[in-house]
């Protein structure tokens, strides 16, 4: 198990990630962010759907509340406890990119997984403004030095590609079509 007490730097003998494996593309870190978003979405809602109160009763926001501490608990066990052990959730996986320390290209383990993970959350509970930053944190890999996002460096990680990429991700055409000579017309 990965100790999480050593300081979050890039000098010294371990060398960064980000320079070891090619960084994750921003387009495959979205992917994998939507395809967890429909892992955790889409049972939990059709579950809870079928139980829900209408507006009109009394009880409905302690069942509003109850559902989204159920989907925010859910949530958690699932990206932390994944990305603490394995470096990927489910998403990840299929798009082939996974979380590592960025000081020492390990995986990140609870303390780190956490950080990454809570960040983006105690950013939209900020009133008025907090969806727009949770949006914003999120985007940031797309300006960020090495791709790294707000929430990987407050967390100390970085995303690498470290599977294949999809398929429909290559940009060239099929290779027995390139490589036959136009004929005569």
């Amino acid at each position: 198990m990965a100790n999480d007490s050593t300081p979050d730097t890039t000098d010294g003998p371990a060398q960064d990630a980000s320079k070891q494996l090619p960084l994750a593309p921003p387009s495959h870190r979205l992917a994998a962010r939507i395809i967890d978003g429909f892992i955790i979405g889409i049972p939990v809602t059709l579950n809870r759907r079928s139980n829900w109160r209408s507006p009109v009763d009394e009880g409905w926001i302690v069942d509003f509340t109850l559902f989204t501490l159920i989907v925010l608990a859910i949530w958690v066990i699932y990206e932390v406890t994944l990305v603490a052990t394995k470096g990927q959730t489910l998403g990840k996986m299929l798009m082939g990119i996974t979380v590592f320390r960025a000081d020492n290209s390990i995986l990140p383990g609870w303390r780190r997984s956490l950080k990454r993970w809570a960040l983006p959350y105690l950013l939209f509970l900020i009133p008025y403004a907090g969806l727009f930053l949770a949006l914003l944190c999120y985007a940031s890999p797309l300006w960020g030095r090495n791709r790294r996002g707000w929430h990987d460096r407050f967390a100390g990680t970085c995303v690498v590609t470290t599977g294949p990429a999809p398929p429909y991700t290559s940009t060239r055409s099929n290779p027995a079509q390139d490589s036959r000579e136009p004929g005569p017309a």
